[in-house]
């Protein structure tokens, strides 16, 4: 069970609370994009060996439950419709438990790959909001 004091926790909690109040029209718009990033595929490699060095992985299977439960705000009419185009279905779950990962992950990633994986989500939930930074 992930622990609610530690603020990697915190954050991505607050990540997921702030996606079930996303416009779904704005979340496949998001993840839409996230082809277009550069450096993605380096940054999800070092993601999935992030997450293979880990002893416990409690908190990884935790959070793609979560963004799993997130998920399910698409199965409405408005969600199918959204999602009826292959190119916002195929990438809707990578992108959302990439990021929530990533959140989680923060101190064991760089920067730059932080960033390059939280990128699609960066407009709509700026990550300095989940950390309690002042822009």
């Amino acid at each position: 069970m992930p622990d609610p004091s530690d603020p990697a926790t915190r954050a991505t909690n607050l990540f997921l609370v702030y996606l079930r109040e996303l416009p779904l029209d704005g979340w496949v718009q998001a993840v839409k994009q996230r082809p277009r990033v550069p450096n993605m595929s380096k940054a999800e490699g070092a993601l999935r060996l992030v997450v293979r060095q880990l002893d416990h992985r409690g908190d990884i299977f935790a959070t793609k439950d979560a963004v799993l439960d997130a998920l399910q705000r698409f199965e409405c009419a408005d969600g199918r419709r959204l999602t009826r185009v292959r190119s916002a279905n195929e990438h809707l779950r990578p992108a959302t438990e990439n990021a929530a990962l990533a959140i989680l992950l923060r101190q064991r990633l760089s920067a730059e790959d932080f960033s390059t994986l939280y990128a699609p989500f960066e407009t709509l939930i700026p990550s300095a909001i989940l950390f309690g930074l002042r822009e």
